[in-house]
């Protein structure tokens, strides 16, 4: 910058470069003037730009929630962030009780689901500008004598057929209606951790089929209700894949004593 002294008053004239002092008639760059007014909003401007610039404060999570659930039992657990720069992404893994690796099973600031055994939480919290935090949380099954299946033997999934089905299923039982026992069928495109379980017609769990990882393929399960009184029942499909993908689905069934 190439400054003048201006005698008309106490503003001082100057060009934005040197090259230009006003001496070269060839040049069109116009004379610029400031002023004590404009350097003191100048310094106080760029103070402001600087206290912006405070680093962030440090990314925290933790999982909050009951460490022992009664088995059977559909408990929730949330997440409690703080620092960092919102908005943040929420990823929750689930291990059960004897698997070495962890599943995902959603996103959002809270997971929910039944407890049949005892299994450990892990909630990834990354912010806007990637900074992550990882929580961990273990959880009980608490036993009252039964097994995670009610009143009844766990039955274990049997894989039928050898074609890899294109998507998620879950077929209608078969005989419907029922006396004592069923079969339900269901079908996963990719290895997923998948939940199915039975409800009575007030909504209360009475039974655990499946609960853990299974891979890809085409299964049936025998849903034996001998212990069950006749009515309507419910059996709900929870499926989340290696992929992240997610099914939801459920089937009505009638059992006749």
């Amino acid at each position: 910058m190439y400054a003048t002294n201006n005698a008309d008053d106490d503003r001082v004239n100057y060009w934005s470069n040197s090259l230009f002092d006003g001496s070269n008639s060839n040049t069109n760059q116009p004379k610029l003037a400031t002023d004590n007014t404009d350097v003191a909003r100048l310094i106080l401007e760029r103070a402001d730009d600087v206290a912006a610039f405070r680093p962030l404060p440090q990314l925290n999570a933790s999982i909050s929630g009951r460490w022992s659930v009664q088995a059977n039992t559909y408990d929730v657990w949330t997440s409690n962030v703080s620092g960092g720069l919102p908005p943040y992404d929420y990823y929750w893994y689930r291990k059960n009780s004897g698997s070495s690796s962890y599943t995902y099973v959603g996103n959002g600031t809270s997971y929910g689901q039944t407890v049949t055994v005892d299994m450990d939480l892990k909630l990834v919290v990354i912010d806007d500008v990637n900074n992550s935090f990882t929580d961990y949380h273990s959880v009980d099954a608490i036993s009252s004598g039964g097994s995670g299946c009610g009143p009844f033997t766990c039955p274990q999934p049997k894989l039928v057929g050898e074609t890899i089905p294109e998507s998620y299923s879950l077929s209608n039982n078969y005989p419907n209606p029922f006396n004592p026992s069923t079969k339900i069928s269901f079908a996963l495109p990719e290895q997923s951790n998948v939940e199915l379980t039975i409800y009575n017609t007030m909504g209360q769990l009475v039974s655990t089929l499946q609960n853990g990882s299974l891979g890809e393929g085409s299964y049936e399960i025998t849903f034996d209700a001998g212990a069950l009184p006749s009515g309507l029942y419910i059996a709900r499909l929870s499926a989340i894949g290696s992929s992240g993908e997610s099914f939801i689905n459920e089937i009505k069934m009638q059992l006749v004593k």
